[in-house]
């Protein structure tokens, strides 16, 4: 505690450039929470737009984020390392 009573603030300094990975070097499952999300918010976009040049950007946005989690799903890279670990 501070002098006037206070709890003192920490602050946690992350590495830029750090690749979020888990201990054992798996994907965060926040990424893979986000992913999927994104996938049914773009599938719910698609199923309600009208608009052609609409349907085509969400079209590829949803491609890009299938591609994403796809990549989040498979083995992990062994050229990243924690930088926790």
């Amino acid at each position: 505690m501070s002098a006037d009573g206070n709890r003192a603030e920490t602050k946690t300094q992350v590495p830029l450039g750090v690749d979020f990975l888990g201990r054992n070097g798996d994907r965060s499952a926040m990424a893979r929470t986000v992913a999927r999300l994104n996938i049914e918010h773009f599938r719910r976009k698609l199923a309600e737009e009208t608009d052609e040049t609409k349907l085509r950007m969400l079209q590829r946005l949803l491609a890009e984020e299938e591609a994403k989690a796809a990549g989040l799903t498979e083995a992990p890279n062994s050229t990243h390392a924690c930088a926790w670990a």
